[in-house]
């Protein structure tokens, strides 16, 4: 399954701590756009708080007005596991296991994905940095919050 985003966001993760709380994943509501593109694309994610413990989002890439990627993103936690779940159109979903998980960001793991295997967020300095890996090249992707 081909996937090129972050992408964000695939994850399954038993916390360590209060199985309940969420304190990275409610850093992820808002618009973002991604400040190391190519040229002549614009990438953006979008995150919304569904429910206590499930956000949405969707990220997309824009080239001369054109969507050119999409893929629909979801957190959620499922028997005390947290999962990142992304699909791309015609395909089925690829979902990822959150393996660690702090305030500052989150690991999520697909072994059985093609690409990537793994996908990592971080928060720091009001920069969200996906990276996507194993499988395939590893891809660092740099995003800065879209003031509202």
């Amino acid at each position: 399954m081909k996937i090129v985003l972050l992408s964000f966001f695939l994850v399954a993760i038993s916390c360590q701590s209060d199985k309940n709380s969420t304190p990275f994943f409610d850093k992820f509501p808002g618009k973002w756009i991604r400040t190391n593109e190519e040229a002549g694309k614009s990438t953006y994610e979008h995150w919304e708080k569904a429910a206590d413990q499930e956000f949405t989002g969707m990220a997309f890439t824009l080239e001369k007005n054109d969507t050119i990627f999409k893929e629909d993103l979801r957190i959620y936690k499922e028997e005390n596991t947290w999962n990142l779940e992304v699909t791309a159109p015609k395909e089925q979903p690829a979902i990822f296991k959150v393996t660690e998980q702090n305030a500052d960001g989150f690991t999520a793991e697909s072994p059985q994905n093609k690409y990537p295997k793994k996908v990592e967020y971080s928060l720091k300095n009001g920069q969200l940095t996906a990276k996507i890996s194993g499988g395939g090249p590893e891809i660092v992707f740099d995003f800065e919050k879209i003031k509202d």
